[in-house]
């Protein structure tokens, strides 16, 4: 489950389930709800992932999710995904589908310009050897990749956030 306060004083949650994305107002009254197609992507209890509304998240009938998806339990790949998918009354349409090899996309969030995403990358086949945090610009380029060094060692990142400022925080499950 993902959970993003929008300007509105709104929520909006990302969860598995048919309904996977839910906007709720200041009363936790359900304003509005949408369905990622399994088709597209499969959150799968457990395993993190998160959907971001970006652009107008206001706007419900024309809309961008930036999606971060790990790979599904069973899957015969070992790979998540980052995907920008486009909400618009006509259903859904695929922008950007970014793979990480043998990584689990957990989470994604898009920085202040939505010009750029950071994500965290659980790298659940090793251990977390190879956890990192990688920017990616529209295109699915990687500008900066984050992982473990001799000062910093990356494991098992569950969450991401911005403060103020514009450092991003991450948090990890060891």
């Amino acid at each position: 489950i993902s959970i993003q306060v929008i300007e509105s004083g709104q929520w909006v949650v990302a969860m598995v389930g048919v309904n996977s994305v839910k906007r709720y107002s200041s009363a936790l009254a359900s304003v509005d709800s949408k369905a990622i197609s399994t088709s597209f992507v499969t959150f799968t209890e457990g395993k993190g992932g998160s959907a971001y509304l970006i652009d107008n998240p206001t706007d419900l009938t024309n809309r961008n999710l930036l999606i971060a998806a790990p790979a599904a339990t069973g899957a015969s790949s070992t790979s998540g995904k980052v995907i920008i998918i486009n909400q618009n009354n006509s259903g859904n349409t695929v922008i950007t589908t970014i793979n990480t090899p043998d990584t689990d996309a957990v989470r994604a969030l898009p920085d202040s310009t939505n010009n750029y995403y950071w994500v965290a990358l659980d790298d659940t086949s090793a251990n977390g050897i190879n956890s990192r945090l990688v920017k990616y610009d529209i295109n699915g380029n990687v500008l900066s990749d984050w992982s473990g060094s001799s000062e910093v060692t990356l494991a098992h990142p569950v969450g991401l956030q911005f403060t103020p400022n514009g450092d991003i925080l991450v948090s990890e499950y060891k």
